[in-house]
């Protein structure tokens, strides 16, 4: 299974435009023979949370149309971060637009308390991608919590995958506990963060890969709009520009 995480600089409340870019980005993750192209968090709005609410919509959403038809044409997965809209509140979350298939939605079970003004927890999910390779899903905070992560290694995952939204010191804790949980439990970890300012913070990009003995793989530098290429089996791994 070859993955691309996509390092962006998201438009502040610019669904649209954002669509476009990542559109755009999985045309090059394809062109590499990609299986699934994976964006940071909230990456259709940007990570400001106010902004994020404000543009919370529905999986529904016609605009989502061009991106489930660009993962048809291009044959490949696109994950994208977005605020999801219901009835009890706002949903931080990641819509996979796969080949073939309905789209769907995974949701951030844990929130930092920083989020719990603005978002609910989503409910239950296993958030495994099933391919040549199940790929188990994380939302930012949630990499800090070991019930997540033992959660998703009970449900199949032999990566585990997170889209965050980062500084420069969280950047290096969650550097640190993904290293630690790729050597533990002998799997493949990556890290897929944005680039810009967003809700007063610096996000430093610095997204990575590790092998399953923690070794460091890949990283983007903190100020890069790029792509990290990684396949699963024989662990090679290569950074294109974008």
């Amino acid at each position: 299974m070859k993955i691309a995480l996509a390092q962006t600089q998201p438009i502040k409340g610019d669904i649209d435009q954002n669509i476009r870019n990542h559109i755009h980005i999985a045309e090059l993750a394809s062109n590499e023979k990609c299986d699934i192209v994976v964006f940071s968090e909230l990456s259709l709005t940007g990570y400001e949370p106010e902004i994020a609410v404000k543009n919370a919509t529905t999986l529904e959403d016609s605009r989502f149309k061009k991106l489930q038809q660009a993962s048809m044409d291009l044959n490949i997965t696109i994950a994208s971060g977005f605020p999801l809209k219901s009835d009890k509140g706002v949903y931080i979350s990641l819509a996979l637009f796969e080949p073939n298939k309905q789209p769907w939605i995974y949701s951030k079970q844990f929130l930092h308390e920083d989020e719990e003004p603005f978002f609910i927890p989503g409910s239950h999910s296993n958030g495994i991608i099933m391919a040549s390779c199940n790929v188990g899903l994380a939302i930012c905070y949630e990499l800090s919590v070991d019930d997540h992560l033992e959660k998703s290694l009970e449900n199949g995952a032999q990566v585990y995958l997170t889209s965050v939204a980062k500084h420069t010191k969280g950047v290096q804790e969650a550097s640190d506990r993904l290293s630690n949980v790729a050597k533990r439990f002998n799997i493949q970890t990556m890290m897929v963060n944005c680039i810009g300012e967003f809700d007063g913070m610096q996000c430093s990009g610095n997204s990575s890969v590790w092998g399953t003995d923690g070794t460091l793989l890949a990283r983007l530098d903190d100020n890069s709009q790029g792509l990290i290429l990684f396949e699963t089996n024989s662990q090679e791994v290569f950074t294109k520009t974008v």
